[in-house]
């Protein structure tokens, strides 16, 4: 990179071209509001520790030296709703075509792409992606904007060198002089971020920053379902002895509860049956429900289902869900 070039070029606009924009991202900024409010969209809110890191991190872009910033925070900690709070942030006090604004993920995922979707308002919409659509014509269009805004999720996905998004921004010049010159502003997500903050360090130095969101009220963490016993490590339930291991949690709860089963991808149809009748022949079939609908390759939204409490405990068998992309309904949760 030309060592002159340091700072983001600001792009000016006429007072028309301003006057336009302002009343856009006006319009944005009272769309998000208006449907936290109105509770319009089920899953469209802000908290305090979103809110919070909205404006830090359009705060550390006011420094022009920065084209990066990396959030880290714990699984299911409200990434996505701190995601949407900085692009609030950013329209109150900035400019930007509506349509240089974009939520990515390497993520090949249509859960991660259906529940940000329901995070987010209809006008960014067309420039939520993922892996599968960053693979067609996206790095041209990129390639041909100035004032951007990029958020990624799950950075560390894809990210590598001769993968997606190495080879999308090689392809069209898209280097850091290019960002530079054309106010580039790239918001990196990850609960996972160890070789991410390890790249910034030795390759950014002083055109990045690095942002820890803080957890809100009353989150769960991991670490507090294992201890809760809700979480199990996992062993092979083909072998029966292990299935007596479930039994114990399972009858201390005091209301009917979904179990949830992950079978590996790799198993047979023959291995998913012995595991499911391991279970049934430990637990008794009028007393617990075993549903085998997401073991399919299509499959209905499961949280449709998590949100109603179940009449008795319930064992659900799954495969290829909730990866890191998919947030669950956990009210009704037990193991």
């Amino acid at each position: 990179m030309d060592n002159q070039i340091k700072q983001r070029t600001i792009k000016i606009y006429d007072e028309e071209e301003y006057s336009i924009l302002k009343s856009y991202c006006n319009i944005l900024t009272e769309t998000i509001e208006t449907d936290i409010k109105n509770k319009k969209k089920e899953h469209i809110s802000l908290y305090e520790n979103q809110i919070e890191l909205g404006k830090s991190v359009i705060e550390i872009f006011e420094n022009k030296s920065i084209l990066y910033c990396l959030v880290y925070a714990f699984c299911q900690s409200g990434k996505t709703g701190g995601m949407l709070s900085i692009i609030n942030e950013y329209v109150k006090t900035h400019v930007i075509p509506i349509e240089n604004i974009y939520i990515l993920t390497g993520l090949n995922s249509r859960d991660w792409k259906f529940d940000t979707l329901n995070r987010m308002p209809d006008s960014i919409r067309r420039n939520i992606k993922h892996l599968f659509e960053l693979k067609t014509d996206f790095f041209e269009e990129l390639s041909q904007k100035q004032n951007v805004l990029i958020l990624i999720d799950e950075v560390q996905i894809a990210n590598k060198k001769k993968q997606t998004f190495f080879n999308g921004l090689n392809k069209y010049n898209i280097d850091m002089e290019f960002m530079f010159k054309n106010d580039f502003k790239i918001i990196q997500f990850s609960a996972t971020p160890d070789g991410s903050i390890y790249d910034l360090y030795n390759t950014m130095e002083e055109h990045r920053e690095i942002k820890q969101m803080r957890a809100g009220d009353g989150y769960t963490s991991p670490v507090d379902l294992y201890n809760n016993g809700q979480v199990k490590q996992f062993k092979d339930l083909t072998n029966i002895k292990n299935i007596y291991e479930l039994k114990d949690t399972i009858l201390n709860y005091d209301t009917s509860k979904y179990h949830i089963i992950r079978i590996d991808k790799t198993d047979s149809k023959s291995r998913d049956r012995i595991v499911i009748e391991n279970l049934k022949s430990i637990f008794n079939i009028n007393e617990y429900l075993f549903n085998n609908d997401f073991l399919s390759k299509v499959k209905p939204d499961i949280n449709e289902l998590l949100k109603v409490q179940p009449k008795k405990h319930t064992f659900i068998f799954i495969k290829e869900l909730f990866r890191c992309s998919k947030t669950m309904f956990k009210k009704h949760i037990g193991v």
